[in-house]
């Protein structure tokens, strides 16, 4: 049942890729008959029959079909002087006014689609027509169908949008008061490295943090490890076979190892077990980091604390 969502995510995105890619070939056919009708047009004196008609119906359902696409890749055009700035300075308040207008979004395409529902009964009941009778004339139910259909599945895109906003903004109000004590994005140094290790990391990963906290007066020192670590995973792994490896990747679970050691018979996830122990030790290591980190802790002039970051629902538990 865990996989559930994943596989629906996937089938849906492969209906959406489906979709977008018929609308692109519509696209194409189309600009091919207005260029073929352009061209007979005015070089043949030779019109084609019903172009412009086609081509009215024929742009509308190539929307309806690569809309959902669109938003699922992130691609829709939308004014961002706004949210940027709110989310830069007011997280909360950014990230609330978007999940708002996704719910909005999925309030209107419900609108659109039980709106055409009843004229696509209609059309495909009396077998409606549009053109000119006795030239050119065309059923329209089928176009229907495809802003009917088009629009439940930009509904489903929107609404499985909204749903992670409204779980990004609940994570953000669950985050862990120290973390909001940060301030805003902007005002984050971040260091990253693999396994989120401090002993073995090298002078770059340490003197970063040193400059941050000696240079930048950073008060907060965040040790943050994240729920299926790869570097951790591979470790154990390399840990349990007792292969080498190539470079510094021997040096890299080396580090790692004392944490696998440490939770090694302990009850519950294996790997979930070691990240938080990583985490605990790379706490332990930072606090006692001479000759900046550890006299800065002692007088009270930062804080080192650990957490770990929850991939699957954006929460951040604190672990030391």
């Amino acid at each position: 049942m865990s996989d559930l969502p994943a596989r629906f995510a996937r089938a849906f995105g492969a209906l959406t890729l489906a979709m977008n890619g018929v609308g692109t070939l519509g696209i194409f056919v189309l600009m091919f008959i207005i260029c073929a009708d352009v061209i007979g047009r005015y070089v043949f004196d030779a019109p084609i029959k019903g172009a412009a008609e086609m081509v009215g119906y024929a742009i509308v359902t190539a929307v309806f079909l690569q809309f959902a696409s669109t938003l699922r890749v992130g691609r829709f055009t939308r004014v961002e002087i706004l949210i940027d700035r709110l989310e830069a300075t007011r997280p909360a308040a950014g990230l609330a006014i978007d999940a708002v207008f996704k719910v909005v979004g999925a309030a209107v395409f419900f609108a659109i689609a039980w709106g055409a529902w009843p004229k696509l009964e209609y059309a495909f009941a009396s077998g409606e027509i549009t053109g000119t009778p006795g030239v050119f004339t065309f059923v329209i139910w089928p176009f229907l169908a495809v802003i009917v259909a088009g629009a439940a599945v930009i509904l489903g895109a929107v609404v499985v949008l909204a749903i992670g906003s409204l779980e990004e903004t609940k994570a953000y109000y669950q985050t862990v008061p120290e973390l909001k004590a940060m301030g805003t994005r902007a005002e984050g140094r971040r260091v990253r490295v693999a396994g989120n290790v401090v002993s073995g990391a090298g002078p770059p990963v340490k003197g970063s943090i040193e400059y941050g906290v000696a240079e930048l007066g950073v008060s907060l020192v965040l040790v943050l490890g994240h729920s299926e670590c790869g570097a951790v995973k591979a470790a154990i792994k390399h840990i349990d076979d007792r292969d080498p490896l190539p470079g510094a990747l021997g040096i890299l679970v080396n580090s790692i190892r004392p944490a696998v050691a440490k939770t090694k018979g302990m009850p519950g996830d294996k790997l979930d077990n070691a990240i938080r122990a990583n985490v605990a030790i790379g706490v332990e290591r930072l606090r006692g980091l001479q000759p900046v980190v550890a006299p800065a802790v002692k007088r009270g002039q930062v804080r080192v604390i650990g957490a770990v970051y929850d991939l699957r629902t954006g929460s951040v538990a604190l672990t030391a």
